[in-house]
């Protein structure tokens, strides 16, 4: 069986989703004027460095800016650590298949 080398980089379809979503990233800070959009008051830090998404890329989440929010690397561990919460809160949405 002829076996062939699987090719080093990033595919043409993934490059895509990466340009996509820094753009994306670039209008939700804009829009949250770079602060934490789920700030859980105990520990956020209130400086968004990170770009959250409400529906799951897993899930078939997209980059659209209804998906997105910026939030503080606390925050974002938080929602993905409490889905309980996020859930409720809407900081994570469940898909509808």
């Amino acid at each position: 069986m002829k076996r062939t080398a699987i090719k080093p980089g990033v595919s043409k379809r993934h490059r895509a989703f990466l340009k996509e979503f820094q753009d994306a990233r670039a209008a939700v800070v804009v829009r949250s004027h770079a602060r934490c959009e789920i700030r859980v008051w105990d520990i956020c830090t209130t400086r968004a460095t990170h770009i959250h998404h409400q529906l799951r890329r897993s899930q078939g989440g997209s980059n659209d800016l209804d998906n997105l929010l910026a939030c503080c690397s606390e925050c974002h561990r938080y929602a993905h650590d409490h889905p309980t919460e996020s859930y409720a809160k809407g900081w994570l949405i469940r898909s509808e298949s």
